[in-house]
């Protein structure tokens, strides 16, 4: 089988770019062949279809004008040049039996599904967010901190008025905009053929909301890890450990606090983000640079020694998680995670099990939470045990890239009858 997988990363830059590596690996492993389509950085793998990939822009800079905004903004809702890249990428691959879509909005866009839709090529999309019903994609409001639902139903032109996408009114309307125009042109239901979750709590919550497909064209697969390249070290060194984005979603405002209210604790904050210079300004200011370490960004093995010398790891997000690899890497590790009860958190961590959970936001609870598995050593590491077996049963990657293959299978069966009943949702205006 030949795969097309797409995603705007070509590099470990998040949890969705992990899963998306790990696939790659277990496709090619299984005998499969594997064409990307990503962006231009520096950061990027190394591979042959780079010269296809998509000039890369960043949607954080606010130095730019008015008019330059205006333009960046609209090619965050379609851009020709991803379509036609795609579209040289494709006449010089083999041919292509499906098209496996992951993170893609902003930098390639929904542009591309056309062109898939041309060549009759089946699409499978796994929503690494709540992107269907979120103009923000994240059900968040980067003011207030808080979650955010007021778009379900449709209701997009409620992001501008809050400011919800990094306190900007005018990066809120282009979410709008790229929202309705998906909305009104009936995108998804016309060019997606088959959606996949990583959680169970996604998918019911892009349905609740409005989600303008049918729920059986949406099925669960969970995200995986490499159980088998991760060796759970035998002690550990005491220390908590957080590793992922420094960002006010991720909750690593709620973490600085709790540990400054957790005596004793000391903490390894991995990662890198926007709020990574006011976290470093928050342990200087309060004097915790004793009790607090930044390791800055960790990938690949760095990343492994780190967690497999931590007594726990704790992930206090205050935005809707989705299904994170931080959990699903910490407990293959045999680390047990101090985790916000939000999201799709709770289908992984077990409270008493396999981790405690914390209501989000509180960093009172997390505090007390994080003091109870630094103190208590023999607890920690049998709910470490505990977690490591449910990886092992549960979410190795072995038994999770089947079930994005049989998805695939599902995909090209669903084009198939759809064509022959003269109805398929792929239109070639």
């Amino acid at each position: 089988m030949n795969v097309l997988l797409v995603n705007k990363f070509f590099f470990e830059f998040g949890g969705a770019d992990v899963v998306v590596f790990r696939l790659i690996r277990e496709l090619e492993d299984a005998g499969h062949s594997v064409v990307p389509f990503s962006t231009e950085h520096p950061r990027n793998r190394e591979t042959k279809w780079a010269r296809y990939f998509v000039p890369h822009v960043s949607y954080r800079d606010n130095s730019e004008g008015p008019l330059r905004k205006l333009v960046t903004g609209l090619r965050s809702i379609y851009s020709p040049v991803a379509a036609r890249n795609l579209n040289l990428l494709l006449d010089a691959a083999p041919p292509i039996d499906v098209a496996h879509l992951h993170n893609f909005n902003y930098e390639i866009t929904t542009s591309i599904l056309p062109v898939l839709a041309k060549r009759r090529i089946p699409v499978v999309w796994t929503m690494h967010d709540p992107q269907l019903v979120c103009p923000y994609h994240r059900l968040y409001d980067y003011r207030t901190h808080e979650i955010c639902e007021d778009c379900a139903g449709g209701r997009f032109y409620r992001a501008p008025l809050r400011g919800c996408i990094q306190g900007s009114r005018l990066k809120s309307a282009v979410g709008a905009a790229e929202a309705y125009y998906c909305r009104w042109n009936r995108v998804y239901e016309r060019y997606v053929t088959l959606f996949t979750t990583p959680s169970r709590f996604l998918k019911e919550k892009v349905i609740a909301m409005g989600a303008p497909v049918e729920p059986d064209r949406i099925v669960h697969v969970p995200n995986g890890v490499d159980v088998n390249n991760i060796t759970p070290a035998g002690d550990d060194d005491g220390y908590l450990l957080y590793f992922g984005r420094l960002s006010a979603e991720k909750g690593i405002h709620v973490l600085l606090e709790a540990t400054e209210k957790a005596p004793g604790v000391r903490l390894v904050v991995a990662g890198e983000g926007p709020d990574e210079r006011a976290a470093h300004q928050f342990v200087e200011t309060r004097g915790l640079a004793d009790r607090i370490v930044f390791a800055g960004y960790r990938s690949g093995d760095d990343l492994q020694n780190l967690v497999r010398r931590a007594r726990a790891c704790v992930l206090p997000s205050t935005g809707a998680e989705n299904h994170p690899i931080a959990i699903l890497e910490s407990f293959a590790s045999a680390k047990p995670v101090v985790a916000s009860d939000i999201g799709g958190i709770p289908e992984l961590v077990s409270e008493g099990e396999t981790g405690l959970l914390v209501p989000p936001g509180d960093p009172e609870a997390l505090a007390l939470a994080m003091r109870r598995l630094s103190e208590a050593t023999a607890l920690a590491r049998q709910m470490g045990r505990n977690a490591r077996r449910l990886v092992e049963e549960q979410y190795d990657w072995k038994s999770v890239a089947p079930r994005f293959i049989k998805a695939y299978a599902l995909a090209a069966e669903r084009e198939v009858s759809e064509s022959a009943a003269g109805h398929t949702r792929k239109t070639t205006e």
